[in-house]
């Protein structure tokens, strides 16, 4: 039900008649996360010209396509989409560390004028070791001054509540209790 598929792992071959892309030595295991995922960022930047919007999620994350789409046409996104303007998509947590807001590794999704903002990130951040590759994700954008965009306000906006999440995780993580943009310094609930 996706236009396209890459899969990129430390192990190669084929997944469901898919072929795995397999990373380079120094980006695998947990701490090679983010260089894994980098990698993946740039290949969703070589193939610009076949997909408008990316999604990058992790193993343990399954995405209803059907409803992705349909958030993908909220007036809020379709409208900065059809103006070119980058679009940084998921749920957004707050980093009291770093400083920045992001969306968390269960997914999240970016249009083409964002994979090209991720391209110029300072790289100071490409080059760190960490696992927290969406922290690191949020880091270039908000460098490049990309904002985070929560689905949550453009489901209650455009009254897509009934048609359930985009995403699903098997982990907990801690949001904004009303799914708002979080303010620094704001005390976080788990959901």
């Amino acid at each position: 039900r996706c236009n396209g598929l890459a899969i990129f792992s430390d192990v190669g071959g084929e997944v469901g008649g898919q072929e795995v892309f397999r990373v380079p030595e120094e980006a695998r295991g947990y701490e090679g996360v983010w260089r894994k995922v980098w990698l993946a960022w740039q290949f969703a930047h070589s193939v610009l010209w076949f997909a408008e919007w990316f999604a990058l999620s992790t193993d343990d994350t399954f995405w209803i396509i059907e409803n992705l789409r349909l958030l993908l046409r909220c007036p809020r996104i379709a409208a900065l989409h059809a103006e070119r303007r980058p679009i940084y998509l998921g749920r957004t947590m707050w980093s009291e560390g770093a400083q920045v807001a992001f969306h968390q590794g269960a997914g999240y999704v970016l249009n083409g004028a964002a994979v090209i903002e991720l391209m110029m990130c300072p790289w100071h951040i490409v080059v760190e070791d960490t696992s927290a590759e969406d922290l690191q994700v949020a880091r270039c954008l908000h460098a490049r001054g990309v904002p985070t965009l929560d689905v949550n306000d453009c489901i209650v906006a455009s009254n897509l509540k009934d048609q359930g999440s985009m995403v699903h995780d098997s982990r907990s993580c801690k949001t904004k209790k009303d799914g708002g943009a979080p303010v620094k310094g704001q005390q976080q609930q788990q959901e």
